[in-house]
């Protein structure tokens, strides 16, 4: 899933897709805002502390057009043969900079699911007292989705493929779907290759401070 951060259209800082249409280059499809800062690359530890498998990585948005000077202390917890078996945890410790408050920063996952073998048979629903956003086949056999389990949701989107990503994904529209608050539980009427957005916030990044944001990434079927 791509991480997206902002608190404005001009201030999104993301791993998402890109503004232009890059005609199927899976590569440049996608932004690069995020880089590793020193002594920060990608670990696996089985087992870790906490999970079978833990996987942590220290990065900051240095590659964005306008960096919100965010750095992002990331790590995911997963089991095997356990009851916890069918979902994983991704844990996002947030710091801003040393000299400056960032205010009203909100923080996304998008993702991509294309459940079963088909990627335009898809639905997507959205539950608001729980926060549970998933993506599920025509049939109802296979569902995949993300759960906040931190702060309040600030906005959820669905996205077609083919209406609103292969043109390229605007700061517009993605600044749009990450403070579109749901006022009710929702449901796609029409299977189509959906991509779905969930952030979580408004979070204030004070010196000093950390702010964790987390999500379950969970399947069932």
């Amino acid at each position: 899933g791509g991480l997206m951060i902002g608190n404005g259209t001009a201030t999104i800082s993301d791993a998402s897709y890109k503004d232009q249409s890059t005609a199927g280059d899976t590569e440049q499809a996608f932004n690069h805002d995020f880089k590793a800062i020193t002594g920060g690359n990608l670990e696996i530890t089985q087992p870790g502390q906490f999970a079978d498998q833990e996987i942590s990585a220290v990065f900051a948005d240095s590659n964005a057009v306008v960096p919100l000077g965010v750095t992002v202390r990331q790590r995911s917890y997963g089991w095997s043969g356990s009851i916890d078996q069918d979902f994983v945890i991704v844990e996002y410790r947030l710091s801003g900079p040393a000299d400056s408050t960032l205010k009203d920063v909100l923080v996304a996952q998008h993702i991509d699911w294309d459940v079963n073998i088909s990627n335009t048979d898809d639905l997507v629903a959205f539950e608001k007292q729980t926060g549970l956003t998933y993506t599920f086949d025509a049939e109802g056999k296979h569902y995949i989705g993300n759960q906040l389990l931190t702060q309040s949701v600030a906005g959820f989107g669905v996205m077609s493929y083919s209406g609103d990503i292969d043109d390229g994904f605007s700061p517009q529209e993605k600044w749009t779907a990450m403070t579109s608050r749901p006022s009710a539980d929702t449901v796609t009427v029409e299977a189509d290759d959906y991509s779905q957005l969930l952030s979580s916030g408004p979070v204030f990044l004070r010196p000093g401070e950390e702010v964790t944001v987390a999500f379950a990434d969970r399947k069932s079927g």
